[in-house]
């Protein structure tokens, strides 16, 4: 089976990753699911529309965060962020549930894009 992590369509190539398997499958694979599918739908009907590309991206959902930052400053095309979150979410309903740091290039655009999954703690907010 091809990393997860490989390949996002023809323009896209994943240069490396380093991936940790620190997230227990089934506690992680709903909320992973979760955020990418609220990227991808965010990519494709309200940030492509209202929202200027970005030199860098954070989305939190529950416990896992995912950062995209441009590389030397350089904008992230939502075309980018759209096909990396549907690879993720089916990738994630094949039992893909790491962490990692993925390092990603458009050469023919010129454009490099560096995306992390991580854990974050929890914090409680006083009622």
């Amino acid at each position: 089976m091809l990393n997860a992590l490989d390949y996002l369509e023809s323009e896209w190539v994943g240069l490396y990753a380093s991936i940790q398997n620190f997230l227990p499958i089934p506690a992680a694979s709903t909320g992973l699911a979760q955020l990418y599918d609220q990227v991808y739908s965010h990519s494709l009907l309200t940030w492509v529309g209202d929202e200027p590309e970005r030199n860098f991206l954070t989305m939190t959902v529950g416990f896992v965060q995912l950062q995209m930052k441009g590389q030397a400053g350089a904008a992230i095309p939502w075309v980018f962020v759209s096909a990396f979150a549907e690879r993720l979410r089916l990738a994630t309903r094949h039992g893909f549930c790491g962490g990692y740091t993925a390092h990603y290039a458009n050469p023919t655009a010129g454009v490099g894009v560096v995306v992390t999954l991580t854990t974050v703690a929890m914090v409680a907010t006083a009622a």
